[in-house]
């Protein structure tokens, strides 16, 4: 979809929306974590090595052959409307990284 949306409509900025589990202390059901960071915890193509550098070691969440960093800061600018807008009564805001 986000390729989609780039592509075919020229999107500059896009907006992530999930579910997920909170594993810090003080975290509930309803809260909302604003993603200051994301991280990609779940690639793992540490096994991989090239051929030109077999004594590169790849770190869990690296993609080969994409020259992209590990850890990718939110936009500055959407980070701060979120920051803007009210919680729903009941549920915490707090701002932090994410692991996807």
């Amino acid at each position: 979809a986000a390729t989609t949306m780039i592509s075919e409509f020229g999107a500059t900025k896009l907006v992530f929306s999930g579910v997920a589990g909170g594993l810090l202390a003080g975290q509930s059901i309803g809260d909302i974590v604003l993603g200051a960071s994301v991280i990609n915890y779940d690639m793992d193509c540490r096994a991989f090595k090239y051929p030109w550098d077999p004594s590169y070691q790849l770190r869990l969440g690296e993609t080969p052959f994409v020259e992209w960093a590990h850890v990718y800061p939110a936009d500055p600018e959407l980070l701060k409307v979120a920051r803007g807008a009210p919680p729903p009564a009941g549920a915490a805001l707090s701002e932090g990284r994410i692991a996807s």
